[in-house]
């Protein structure tokens, strides 16, 4: 069962939290022109829901698109996850044609000194 914490829009993703497997997704397009309060809201959410319970086990990113600008955000969101969700596992989905996405969450994991899991959807 997941519940949506965060209501996707036509410029930013959804985040939702999957009770029966534990896991935190963040799903859709980031395009933004001034991302900075998303990530904000969206930061501050997970923090509060870890809070409330020990059992986030992963949290998995599935962007469609996101821009550059975006980019920075979403590195910043998944540092605070790891400091707020130690050993947290990432995994990076990405569409079986997007090279350019499978690239950039090679960039992310290198950039984090993190092992993502990569999914091929």
């Amino acid at each position: 069962m997941s519940i949506e914490l965060i209501k996707e829009t036509t410029d930013t993703p959804a985040l939702l939290f999957d009770k029966s497997n534990n896991k935190l997704i963040m799903r859709g397009k980031s395009i933004a022109e001034d991302p900075r309060a998303f990530y904000t809201r969206t930061s501050e959410t997970i923090r509060n829901l870890a809070s409330k319970t020990n059992n986030i086990d992963m949290v998995a990113f599935c962007f469609s698109y996101f821009n550059t600008l975006s980019a920075k955000y979403i590195f910043d969101l998944m540092k605070a996850i790891q400091t707020t969700i130690p050993n947290v596992t990432v995994e990076w989905q990405y569409e079986q044609d997007d090279e350019d996405m499978l690239e950039s969450g090679e960039d992310f994991e290198d950039m984090l000194s993190a092992d993502f899991i990569f999914t091929r959807m």
